[in-house]
């Protein structure tokens, strides 16, 4: 029916299609109205293509089109069956199937942040984004590292400053120190701000 169809010979595609769906069950009926309702559709009769849709209906309250794969124009007359014979919009089983991966990932991404708070870019890695969370690792390990590098320079220079007794060694001094603090600050700033950022987002 669907070579029928797309070689735009519908008055045959009708006569077939009511023929079977006049003497055939199940699927292959509903088929076969479809179709109907598409030729139908396609020959813009379009209180026809509802007549074929509500018989669709008849046999199956259920079914839906996905409207992805339905050219607007039949989409449009099935929504107007439906709304006559007072049935709601039916999710297509394609929609059913995108829920739930959804649902799955959602879950699967909220078991994995624990990952994220051991070691930031852990949890991305284990998800699959392997480039992403070895990036946000690599930074953090970095700007952990830098910490402890400047935190131990800045205690240094600290203890310089206090053991200081000449105004020019304690100005020198002074002025060591507050650049080992700044530089701690931001490394502290840093590492925090990616810790953050890879809880966020996941």
């Amino acid at each position: 029916m669907d070579s029928l169809f797309y070689d735009g010979r519908y008055a045959e595609l009708i006569a077939y299609a009511d023929s079977v769906a006049g003497s055939d069950t199940g699927l292959v009926k509903l088929e076969a109205l479809k179709f109907m309702a598409f030729a139908y559709v396609a020959l813009d009769s379009s209180d026809r293509a509802v007549e074929a849709f509500k018989r669709l209906l008849a046999v199956n309250p259920y079914f839906n089109l996905d409207p992805i794969y339905t050219f607007p124009g039949a989409y449009r007359t099935f929504q107007r069956a439906q709304s006559e014979l007072k049935i709601e919009n039916v999710p297509s089983m394609d929609s059913i199937k995108t829920l739930l991966h959804a649902i799955d990932d959602h879950e699967r991404k909220r078991r994995l942040r624990v990952y994220s708070l051991v070691m930031p870019g852990l949890a991305q890695i284990r998800y699959g984004q392997r480039a992403r969370g070895r990036r946000i690792m690599a930074g953090f390990l970095l700007s952990v590292a830098a910490w402890g590098l400047t935190n131990y320079a800045y205690l240094r220079s600290k203890e310089a400053y206090m053991e200081a007794r000449e105004p020019s060694s304690i100005q020198k001094t002074y002025r060591t120190m507050d650049i080992w603090y700044k530089l701690r600050l931001i490394s502290a700033v840093s590492a925090i701000g990616i810790y953050v950022y890879a809880q966020v987002s996941f």
